[in-house]
């Protein structure tokens, strides 16, 4: 009798442990981010219950669609003030970086689960000045082609000019 009160006992407390992360809602902020090459962003992942052992997992799915694992730390937590939040950075923002983000916890005690965040879509574009910078570039490397197409054009009109004057005269 005492086995079976025992198991009922620890299956009632397994079930109020298990019942807790089951209901976990993982939100992530922003859901999208413009950026020019070089700025700086934070994305983050917050989390409402508290979890003593889990896996934090930051993910790019690219351009290309490819899924690429940015970071993944282990957490054990032995009290229960540590904040529910983690924040990727991305310090200087290129190209590859376009893409989208998200977080994922795997919950390791009291069982197995995994949770992902509503996902955060980032678009890194080159800077207006750099795209001027190259517009302007391309002009100068045109203007010393035009210069010498109508100088050849001079040239051949002189000479057409030239014979033209010599018929006249003979």
């Amino acid at each position: 009798m005492v086995i079976i009160s025992l198991k009922l006992l620890l299956t009632m407390c397994f079930g109020c442990l298990a019942a807790g992360p089951n209901n976990l809602t993982v939100i992530q902020t922003p859901t999208t981010i413009h950026l020019s090459i070089g700025d700086y962003t934070e994305i983050a992942c917050t989390w409402e219950k508290s979890i003593v052992r889990y896996r934090l997992s930051w993910y790019l799915v690219n351009k290309e669609n490819i899924t690429k694992t940015i970071s993944s730390k282990l957490f054990y937590v032995s009290n229960i003030t540590r904040e529910s939040k983690d924040v990727l950075v991305i310090k200087s923002a290129n190209v590859n970086d376009t893409g989208f983000y998200y977080c994922e916890i795997i919950i390791e005690i009291p069982f197995c689960k995994k949770v992902c965040g509503n996902g955060t879509t980032v678009i890194v574009e080159e800077k207006e000045v750099d795209s001027l910078k190259k517009k302007h570039s391309a002009i100068w490397a045109i203007i010393p082609f035009l210069v010498a197409v109508g100088s050849l054009y001079l040239c051949y009109k002189k000479k057409q000019h030239s014979k033209l004057s010599e018929r006249a005269i003979t």
